[in-house]
């Protein structure tokens, strides 16, 4: 998860908003809008990166390291076959504060 931060808004007060999110998801799982909102994200995400060799590339490497290139393919096919409850476990499991980092960039130039 990341946030950009315009200028007044505060660390602490996103980082809370970040954190009360989570707690949602860990407690339970998102609705089906929810679910609908983000497989579409992931479809427009996926046509945008599909876009040229590079991109390709990227995406194939990014697969290579988590199991196979051979998903490349199946990508859009695996997202949809989430469900809520996937997206609840997966929050509890690894959306903890034990394995969080969390980074602040202050900028040195004026607002």
């Amino acid at each position: 998860m990341s946030a950009t931060l315009i200028p007044g808004v505060r660390h602490g007060a996103v980082e809370r908003k970040l954190e009360a999110i989570v707690e949602k998801l860990r407690d339970a799982p998102p609705t089906v809008k929810e679910m609908e909102r983000a497989r579409e994200l992931v479809r427009a995400w996926n046509r945008y990166e599909e876009d040229g060799v590079t991109a390709q590339g990227f995406m194939i490497g990014q697969l290579e390291v988590l199991g196979s290139r051979e998903a490349f393919p199946h990508f859009i096919d695996r997202v949809v076959s989430v469900s809520p409850e996937d997206v609840r476990k997966a929050a509890e499991a690894y959306l903890v504060d034990r394995a969080r980092t969390t980074v602040r960039y202050l900028s040195e130039a004026p607002a």
